[in-house]
């Protein structure tokens, strides 16, 4: 038996993905009609759209309020104190981090 590559099963299940879909159609279309396989579609778009939304939102608020302090906050440390910026970076990170948690 022929083992199959990674490549080769994602062009496997690229290629079956129509016809599968297709098929859930169908089912979908008998089991409650069009329009309302239609709204479905639209209420998972929606869906995935929201939890795209929420994602990117989450990166610019960890990149706004975690990265951006962090990095400021171990370099004037770096300066004032004894300490190196490598040695404040991993606390400021903590600090910052759990102000974003407790933000919300």
């Amino acid at each position: 038996m022929q083992e199959l590559t990674l490549v080769a099963r994602i062009q496997n299940l690229l290629e079956a993905l129509p016809a599968q879909f297709g098929a859930w159609h169908e089912y979908l279309v008998l089991q409650v009609g069009q329009t309302a396989a239609f709204a479905i579609y639209l209420a998972l778009a929606a869906l995935v759209l929201l939890a795209l939304f929420r994602s990117f939102k989450f990166s610019f608020d960890v990149l706004r309020f975690v990265v951006v302090p962090t990095i400021a906050i171990a370099f004037i440390g770096s300066l004032v104190l004894p300490y190196s910026f490598v040695a404040i970076a991993p606390f400021a990170a903590i600090g910052c981090s759990t102000l974003l948690f407790i933000r919300g």
